[in-house]
């Protein structure tokens, strides 16, 4: 953070920072210094303003499939069960859309 406030430093750093980030890591990559990664330029990238929508995805080990993927199917994994506000409350309903926000990834 300090690079940058010395590079820009009369600006607001909510809206110079993720320029500034963007450009020093596209020069990573044009320089093809062992620090670039792609995950970094993703990072960089921003997201997608489009996203996309899933029929199924896997989160910290647990996998979510939407309802319509599900109805013709002997095992199904759509439902959600979330807790709520008071002890021993649960909310119960069907997984309806993913929607993922993506970024291109130069290899």
């Amino acid at each position: 953070m300090k690079k940058v406030i010395r590079e820009f430093p009369d600006s607001d750093m909510s809206k110079e920072f993720a320029d500034w980030f963007a450009m020093k890591i596209r020069k990573l990559y044009v320089d093809k210094d062992p620090t670039y990664t792609p995950d970094l330029f993703a990072l960089a990238c921003g997201p997608s303003p489009t996203p996309i929508s899933i029929n199924s995805c896997v989160v910290n080990g647990v996998k979510f499939v939407v309802h319509s993927r599900d109805i013709n199917r002997t095992t199904q994994n759509s439902g959600n069960c979330t807790p709520g506000e008071k002890k021993g409350e649960m909310y119960y309903g069907l997984l309806e859309e993913i929607l993922v926000q993506s970024c291109v990834v130069l290899s």
